[in-house]
């Protein structure tokens, strides 16, 4: 719901940590004798904020592993026939930016990062600005092999509720309903293979 990385990191500061900013200077506080909501004095410069957005936007992908095996290409397959790539897109290039490093570049992030609805199992029915309780942006699968590496759990969705890619899977409707009974009508060697496709990312 932020429509820049700087005011998502500034939001970050404040909502996560208490640290004013030149974007949002006053505490956000449920009880307002706790803090001072009176001063617009910021805790951090805008040379900080500044710094720290660079820092996050220029954080590299993890590399692809086993992208050139042979099941690893058939799970690839197998993820395309169930129109899984519809939404998880795989190539986008990005547009003109001021860091070159980041100017129309080719990525791979699996994503369309557009808004689907996602059916009645996953809505929390809370709209937050443009999505309805039902929509969800789709999440970047890049990386996504390496999440138990670094965080030690395999908890995907927007509330961790899937314990794996294929509960996560699973749990698709609405407007992925198709894909997910495609998923699902595979055998289960075809299912490990767009599961291990995934893995791979």
């Amino acid at each position: 719901n932020q429509p820049t990385l700087i005011q998502q990191t500034a939001a970050a500061y404040v909502g996560d940590m208490g640290i004013t900013n030149p974007y949002i200077p006053l505490e956000n506080c449920y009880d307002n004798s706790l803090c001072d909501t009176t001063s617009d004095d910021p805790e951090i410069t805008e040379k900080i904020l500044d710094a720290v957005t660079f820092y996050v936007q220029t954080l590299g992908v993890p590399s692809r592993r086993n992208y050139d095996n042979a099941d690893i290409l058939k799970g690839k397959e197998l993820f395309n026939q169930s129109n899984c790539n519809s939404c998880h897109v795989a190539e986008i290039k990005t547009g003109n930016y001021h860091v070159a490093e980041l100017s129309n570049q080719k990525i791979f992030p699996y994503t369309d990062l557009l808004l689907h609805d996602m059916g009645e199992g996953l809505a929390d029915n809370r709209p937050d600005f443009k999505a309805d309780g039902r929509e969800w942006r789709t999440a970047p699968l890049w990386g996504i092999g390496l999440v138990n590496v670094v965080n030690g759990h395999t908890n995907f969705l927007h509330d961790g509720r899937a314990r794996s890619i294929e509960e996560a899977v699973l749990w698709h409707d609405g407007e992925a309903k198709d894909s997910k009974e495609r998923f699902m009508n595979f055998s289960k060697s075809e299912r490990e293979l767009i599961l291990n496709f995934i893995d791979s990312l």
